[in-house]
């Protein structure tokens, strides 16, 4: 169809060797094909009689963000950037009129011949940024108090971001490319929200963000945060990148021992916490009573993790138990429901609909996964690799 509209197709493979862009993009550069697109969207920005058209059969985190970057690399070069999507679609009508329509820019543009390669500037997070407001969006609301804590006995002056609403996802959109998943969407809203806000001094706030270093979308999460910051004005917020992969070596935060040893901790707390509270409070005989003893402990967690005492942990842990072995209930018998997915949705209170209420309104009781199970499929992933990949 496209040679028929007089055009010549190359493919991306077969000129992606000749570009000389230096690796120094916005997002993670970790799939071979987007690599290739990359580079070759290199080389048609150098080349006047040359557009690139890129094709994708359904929408997801990868095309988002390979879509958003490759459009950056051709707009700084004075280029058009084309995206068809032919998921389910039985003619070619539409694809033609896109083509058609490409056609005729490329007829009219005025080239610059001005060649400005394609660079980009990361904002680390800085030594001189250690005293700054850091802003972190919600995933959990039994376990982010506590990594909250965690972070102020590290000397950070974090801040947890518990609420969201429409508006976050109205922002979320505003700022994030579409095709994004729902849960990038309401983190990176949640975060500009915060930061469009007024509470926080802007030149002296930062957000972190976890970066798991894995295929999906959640390692570019500070990518699409990089873009949305400096489409809403807010380039000058640094981000700080909590990972285990070592990426983003050139910011001033380190990962030690004795911080992932508190972490672990947290997230063992975040999880008896969860699963006592959810296992107790279909059953309460007196209502309310499992979600007090469940502050009380939560706030003492918080200031254990703070302390850093494991023998303090160890015996929280059997009193936690205890306490809530103490409440009164019933003998009821309730349909036991799972709640299993996407790692931030299974957990994200706005993000599932208020799931955990209105499945135990309907009166069922919930079980939802441990936080830990995920931390312990990435140890056994990595030994996984390298058994049967050799890495």
């Amino acid at each position: 169809m496209i040679n028929s509209l007089g055009l010549a197709v190359l493919t991306e493979d077969s000129i992606c060797h000749l570009s000389e862009m230096e690796s120094n993009l916005r997002v993670v550069n970790q799939w071979t094909y987007h690599s290739r697109v990359y580079h070759a969207a290199d080389v048609v920005s150098k080349h006047d009689n040359m557009e690139l058209v890129n094709l994708n059969s359904f929408g997801c985190g990868l095309d988002a963000i390979v879509t958003d970057q490759t459009e950056e690399i051709l707009r700084k070069n004075n280029k058009l950037y084309t995206t068809i999507k032919i998921d389910e679609i039985n003619n070619l009508g539409a694809a033609k009129i896109r083509i058609r329509s490409l056609i005729a820019s490329m007829n009219r543009k005025i080239v610059d011949n001005d060649y400005t390669p394609y660079s980009y500037t990361k904002n680390y997070f800085k030594e001189s940024d250690k005293k700054h407001t850091l802003l972190f969006p919600d995933m959990s609301k039994f376990h982010m108090p506590i990594f909250e804590a965690l972070l102020q006995s590290e000397g950070y002056n974090a801040v947890y971001l518990s609420d969201s609403d429409d508006e976050t996802v109205n922002v979320g959109l505003r700022y994030v490319n579409n095709d994004a998943c729902y849960p990038a969407i309401i983190v990176i809203g949640q975060l500009i929200s915060a930061l469009k806000s007024g509470k926080y001094d802007l030149d002296n706030t930062s957000v972190i963000i976890t970066q798991t270093g894995g295929g999906c979308r959640a390692t570019n999460y500070i990518g699409l945060i990089r873009k949305g910051l400096v489409d809403a004005g807010l380039g000058n917020v640094s981000i700080l990148s909590f990972n285990l992969s070592g990426l983003e070596k050139q910011q001033a935060f380190h990962i030690t021992l004795p911080m992932i040893k508190k972490a672990l901790e947290a997230v063992i707390y975040g999880d008896l916490l969860m699963k006592l509270l959810l296992a107790t409070r279909p059953y309460e005989k007196k209502s309310g009573t499992s979600m007090n003893v469940y502050q009380k402990w939560n706030e003492i967690s918080c200031k254990s993790i703070q302390n850093g005492k494991f023998s303090e942990f160890k015996k929280n842990i059997n009193d936690i138990i205890s306490d809530f072995n103490k409440i009164r209930i019933t003998k009821d018998i309730k349909p036991k429901v799972g709640i299993v997915g996407e790692i931030l949705i299974k957990y994200h209170t706005f993000g599932n609909d208020n799931l955990v209420e209105k499945l135990e309104n309907e009166g069922a009781e919930v079980f939802a996964p441990e936080l830990m199970g995920f931390i312990k499929y990435c140890c056994i992933n990595g030994i996984a690799k390298s058994d049967l990949l050799k890495t």
